[in-house]
């Protein structure tokens, strides 16, 4: 048989170290300065584990840190297969030094030193920003939902009103049998044991009140209208595969290197309001605004766009669309301003008549004149101008001229292109990182922990990312670690 041959199980070897089974230029090594690099600069963040000189010595965070960067870099997320890896994998052992923790050990590091994982990536951004591979120039937000990590039941608010009258009136059942079999002067030993179980069947209902009034409570603080019962701060959300309850994700990606620059989870089901906020955020971590903003049309909303204008930040956020305007451009139906006689003129030629004076949208805050048609009942293309039975309406606003700015400068050539660029910004950090999750995205509940799980993520893809953009020996400058002097 022409086969290759492996190695004798039985033959013995001579001088053989764990350093030799690593290649010189394995990513596993710049993990490991990643790791001692961060805690040498930020040894307070972590829990205060391994301070003291008594009782059984502890794992370094620097260690745990590291083994939850290479495991969510090869899309191990599992504490329980973390501690399998520890001891079969020779890439983890190099980089634990054979340390081999308890699944539990690697859990409670992940749920008791979510700030220092913050913090590490915080840290991450500001080391490639001074590095210049991050500019903070150009920046593209966007948002994704993720699965939560929940059970199929849940509670609504009309469910637990309704739950909640049929046990007050189960109760008041329960109290009047009560009180007539206190009334009776029976003291037998079967009314004794009757009364022992009206007893004990009264407070299991009691308590379930008391839990559905929580859960009631719950739902008015949270103005929520649906909750998990297994993960509370999980929201339902709607996404192109349905609705389940789940968690917005948002990360901000810099144009340079398509680095993460920062993330944050949320609870909201849409993404309106978050621009500024998200914005102001980058501007903490590099001191600075960025020159450029791009984001989808879920992050539209006109005045976060005119005061980031006045901090002259340049925003392209697509305009949302809808039926109509699309029903207009497919027929070319167009309406004109004459601003000189204060009306509008539609591609018909029929003139729209200012009506009522200005109307105010309360949702909105915004202020916006009607136009009326005065012909509309004659044109030919009537039923597909308006569903009216009367005539046509359009809306002036009264900030009206910015809009039309705006507008113009989205369809501009330089507007179209910065809608293409978002779309290789944003769209490829979410493609890999869900990758990586696999089919059960989330292994932790909660808000904060949740945002600790995408912490790692973002740490695990910036270095990912940097493996294909700088070579080994720029990379180990950058996270080999600065020498603390000891004075004295």
């Amino acid at each position: 048989m022409h086969y290759l041959k492996g190695q004798d199980r039985e033959q013995s070897q001579l001088f053989t170290k764990l350093e030799d089974l690593v290649s010189t230029k394995h990513y596993v090594r710049l993990i490991d300065l990643i790791g001692e690099k961060f805690f040498a600069e930020n040894p307070s963040l972590f829990d205060k584990k391994g301070d003291q000189n008594i009782g059984r010595k502890a794992y370094s965070p620097s260690c745990l840190l590291k083994l939850y960067i290479y495991g969510y870099l090869n899309g191990i997320s599992s504490s329980r297969k973390l501690e399998r890896e520890c001891l079969r994998n020779v890439e983890l052992m190099w980089l634990m030094n054979q340390l081999a923790p308890d699944h539990k050990t690697i859990a409670d590091f992940r749920k008791d030193n979510g700030e220092a994982i913050k913090g590490s990536v915080l840290a991450f951004s500001q080391w490639l920003y001074k590095a210049e591979y991050i500019k903070g120039d150009l920046i593209s937000i966007d948002g994704s939902k993720i699965r939560a990590n929940t059970s199929r039941e849940s509670f609504d608010l009309d469910s637990v009103s309704k739950k909640l009258k049929e046990l007050e009136n189960q109760l008041q059942e329960y109290l009047n049998k009560t009180s007539s079999t206190d009334q009776t002067e029976d003291e037998s030993e079967q009314a004794g044991i009757e009364k022992n179980k009206l007893s004990r069947e009264l407070k299991e209902l009691q308590q379930q009140i008391n839990d559905l009034e929580t859960k009631k409570a719950l739902l008015n603080q949270e103005k929520a209208s649906m909750l998990s019962s297994t993960d509370l701060q999980a929201r339902m959300m709607k996404s192109r595969n349905g609705r389940y309850f789940g968690y917005n994700a948002q990360v901000v990606i810099d144009e340079e290197n398509k680095l993460i620059l920062y993330n944050e989870v949320l609870n909201q089901a849409n993404d309106k309001g978050l621009l500024t906020p998200l914005v102001e955020q980058v501007e903490k971590i590099l001191n600075k605004n960025p020159k450029e903003v791009l984001a989808d049309a879920g992050y539209y909303h006109m005045d976060h766009l005119v005061e980031l204008e006045k901090r002259n930040v340049d925003c392209y956020v697509a305009i949302n669309g809808n039926q109509e305007k699309g029903k207009e451009e497919k027929y070319g139906i167009k309406f004109k301003f004459n601003e000189v006689q204060n009306t509008y003129v539609c591609s018909e030629d029929q003139k729209l008549l200012p009506r009522n004076g200005l109307k105010k949208d309360t949702k909105r805050g915004t202020f916006a004149q009607a136009y009326v048609g005065i012909n509309c009942q004659p044109c030919s293309i009537k039923n597909l101008c308006t569903k009216s039975e009367n005539a046509r309406t359009v809306y002036r606003y009264t900030n009206n001229e910015w809009r039309e700015r705006y507008k113009n400068k989205l369809e501009s050539e330089i507007g179209r292109s910065k809608m293409k660029l978002r779309k290789c910004l944003s769209e490829h950090p979410f493609g890999t990182i869900k990758c990586w999750m696999g089919y059960i995205p989330l292994l932790l509940r909660g808000k904060v922990k949740v945002q600790t799980e995408l912490n790692i993520y973002a740490i695990a893809y910036n270095f990912k990312r940097m493996l294909n953009v700088a070579s080994f020996e720029d990379l180990e400058k950058l996270y080999k670690p600065i020498p603390i002097k000891v004075i004295g």
